[in-house]
């Protein structure tokens, strides 16, 4: 089965012509029918002050042309990182 997901994941190769929502859309509907209590889960990647990379996991909760809205505390450690560098 991991070799079927994997080939549905990346089916169209190293396009580079593809709109990445489209795509995340395609993958959101996977995950749905894969992990149905909790296909909102998604992995957050930061850099801490040395600008070492730091992921934890969070909850999407919403996603539009503009990007993805996730909630956090401001005063966490990944919102302090968020606000020093706000790429993620």
């Amino acid at each position: 089965m991991l070799q079927t997901l994997t080939e549905r994941l990346f089916d169209d190769g190293d396009r580079t012509d593809l709109d990445p929502f489209a795509v995340f859309e395609e993958w959101y509907a996977m995950a749905q029918e894969s992990e149905p209590n909790d296909p909102h889960a998604m992995a957050l990647a930061t850099v801490d002050g040395d600008g070492l990379p730091d992921v934890r996991m969070v909850l999407l909760n919403a996603r539009d042309q503009r990007g993805f809205c996730f909630f956090t505390n401001f005063e966490s450690a990944k919102g302090n990182q968020l606000h020093a560098q706000p790429k993620a």
